[in-house]
This record gives structure tokens, sequence and C-alpha cells, in this order.
């Protein structure tokens, strides 16, 4: 920073514009540490300021999408995007100072934490995955929980914390996703991939003001939907017509088809897969059979996507080590390139989950192929697993540059 410039003036300057390089500043630019880490990091630093670098719904529990409603850490300052330039200014905050940065996921903390130490700041402390993996593993983070607070009335549950609810007795369990979503005929490829939750009952959160009677109030009831926005909706519903113990799960069933079976140990009684193709996370790889060629891994993204290129310049995008690629909507008319044993295993890597990565896997099984999988999160979420969760930095190996 050249000598004398504003911090307002520098901030705003950093911010505007896009980083390339998303993880480069980790432990290098700033500090990174785990949600774990968490306790012992303010024992350490007590005057360390907290900023929530997440829309003022999101730390208010107000978001239009709710399933970002999942509270804040205590005692943090709000400071969005927009203001950041000039909130900092305006609370003279000591540059050397330690300044924790979190957001829902750690990529709106991550610009944070790269725009502060470039005005000067020099003590900066990125949270790693967000405040969402604090829902996600709340079952083995309990010496963090003294430290979030929530505005909403209605419980989050991961799958872990639901699959023990279901063993200690009856639950009451509510599929509250559209009509629409459902229909058997014009069905979106992503919800035959979430599969369905065995012995709920479907009730749509517009239906639900007069369908409430069915649903009984001596049990737990846990809701869920797509991807985590409309349950949360339903429970304040509940919540407002005399239902005590109400619940959602968290990312709904979009998170649920990606978990790792240790993280979701009642899959096979409680989940039932609806898709001829599996979802698997990169612990569900048989990755001794893949470096010894015995799966066809190809990677389906778009060619702009593979080489790097876009509208908004060029992405900091990995490749999945030992895929060919074959764009989704060349797939078909290049299946002649696959092997001709169909019973093959196949992994079909995309961008992320969803969209022509999982059109590309019914393609593959309608035409025969028995064993087609897609890796859960696709190259994004390996490459934020690595840079964000413990445990996960061996998969770096099987990330290649462009």
């Amino acid at each position: 920073m050249r000598a004398g410039q504003p911090i307002a003036s520098m901030l705003l300057l950093l911010l505007a514009g896009a980083v390339r390089g998303q993880f480069e500043g980790d432990d290098r630019r700033y500090r990174c540490i785990a949600l774990e880490d968490l306790p012992a990091e303010l024992a350490a630093a007590p005057n360390a300021l907290l900023l929530d670098f997440r829309s003022v719904g999101e730390f208010n529990d107000t978001a239009a999408w709710a399933g970002l409603n999942i509270g804040r850490l205590k005692g943090a300052i709000h400071i969005g995007h927009k203001e950041l330039p000039h909130r900092l200014a305006g609370l003279g905050v000591d540059r050397d100072r330690p300044i924790i940065v979190y957001c829902s996921h750690s990529q709106r903390s991550r610009r944070a934490s790269n725009a502060l130490v470039d005005s000067g700041f020099t003590h900066v402390i990125n949270l790693n995955a967000g405040l969402s993996r604090y829902w996600l593993e709340r079952d083995r983070l309990g010496q963090v929980s003294d430290l979030i607070e929530r505005a909403q009335r209605y419980g989050i549950l991961n799958a872990v914390e639901l699959c023990t609810l279901l063993s200690a007795g009856p639950v009451s369990l509510v599929d509250v996703r559209p009509d629409t979503l459902l229909d058997l005929e014009h069905r979106p490829e992503r919800v035959w991939a979430m599969g369905r939750v065995n012995g709920a009952v479907h009730i749509p959160r517009a239906d639900l003001p007069g369908r409430m009677q069915e649903l009984p109030h001596d049990r737990p009831i846990v809701l869920f939907d797509e991807g985590g926005s409309d349950a949360p909706r339903a429970a304040d519903l509940l919540l407002d017509n005399g239902f005590t113990d109400v619940h959602v799960l968290f990312d709904g069933l979009s998170g649920l088809m990606e978990l790792p079976p240790d993280r979701f140990p009642c899959r096979a009684p409680t989940w039932t897969a609806t898709a001829p193709y599996s979802v698997l996370p990169p612990t569900g790889l048989d990755t001794a059979a893949i470096s010894a060629g015995r799966w066809t891994v190809i990677d389906v993204r778009g060619r702009q996507q593979y080489d790097e290129r876009g509208p908004n310049g060029p992405r900091a995008m990995n490749r999945f080590r030992g895929a060919v690629h074959i764009p989704a909507e060349e797939l078909m008319a290049r299946i002649n390139e696959l092997p001709t044993d169909r019973g093959r295993p196949v992994l079909l890597v995309g961008d992320m989950t969803g969209g022509p990565v999982l059109d590309a896997a019914r393609s593959l099984t309608d035409r025969g192929f028995t064993h087609v999988h897609t890796l859960s999160g696709g190259i994004w979420g390996l490459r934020w697993a690595v840079h964000n969760l413990p445990g996960y930095g061996a998969w770096r190996s099987w990330l290649m540059d462009p």
C-alpha cells in the first residue's frame, strides 16, 4: 500500500475485482484456522475482532434464502462487502489487532482477508469452511457450541444428529418440496439423484396451512426440502401454530446425498436411491483402482470451463488426475470412445454435482452402463474441501493444474 493512502479507498479498489487465486493467500498472506481451533484462538487473543462478512440478512437470521439463517458468532460485528472500506476506517481499528474473518463457507471471508492484508493489517485470520461447517459437524464440534447464537426458534440437524434422533423414538419426517418438483414425468435429474427419505410424508410447504392436522404433537418433527430453504419457512409456520419440537435438515436432500458413510450412519434404513447411478464423495472412491486404470474417469465440463476460459476471464479451477475430457453435450456422440465393457466403473466429474454431470450419468445408464458414478461436489467441491476441511489435504494430489 502506498504511504498515506486511506484504508477506505484501498479496500474499495481491492474488493471491486474478482480474485483469481482464490486460495493463494492461505497461510501466506493471512492465517487460516479450523473451526475447532477458534476457542483456543480467542483465549490467546481476547482482543481479537470477530468480523462477519455475510449479508445483513444472514447476520440477523433473516436472509431471503432461509437455509443461510444459521446464526452467528457471539460478539461478532457485521461489515458487508460494500461497507468494509468505510466501516473499518470509521472504527479506527489498530492495524496490528487480530481480526478473525468468517462467512458461511469461507469464500467471501477470503476476499475480505486479502483486502485487509493489502490495506496494511498484519494479523488477519480466516475461519476455514465458515459457519456452515458447524451445522454439518455439530455432533463433533461441541467445543464451539457456546460461541454460536441464533435468532431462529427451530432446531437444525445434520445427518448424524438425524440418525441419533431416529434411534431415540418415533419421529415425523416431512418432505415439504413442491408437487411440481416431484412430478414423475417432468422430474429434474437432480431430484432423482437426491433419492427419498423412507417413511416421510409429503406435504408441500404451500399446502401445510391446510394439512397441519395430519402431523402429531407428541413427537419431534423433522422437515426437509431440496436445498434447505423451504423447510425453515415451514418450521416457522408449525411453531406459530402450537408445534414445539420442530427441526430442519441442514442443506436438505442435496446435502444428504453427498455425505460419506460416516456422516450418515443410518443411510441404509433411512434413504433410498432413486437414480441408477450413484453420487460418491471423495472418500468413497476406489483410488487404487482408479490409479491402476480400472476405472474410466471422464471430465464432462464444457470446453470453456475445462480450458479456463469464460465471460469473466480466467478461472483458477483444476482438473482431476487421470480424467479424459469429453464435454457432456458431446458424450453420446463420442460414446464409442468409452470401453466396450459396460460393467466397467465410470466416474463422471463436473464443475459441481448438479446439472450436466447428472444428465450425462443418466444417459450412460440408459445405454447399458451398470456402474456409473459422479463425484460429489465436482472439481469445485473437491478443491474447496482440500483447502477448508481437516483431513482432506491428501486429495490435493488428485487436483492437477490446467
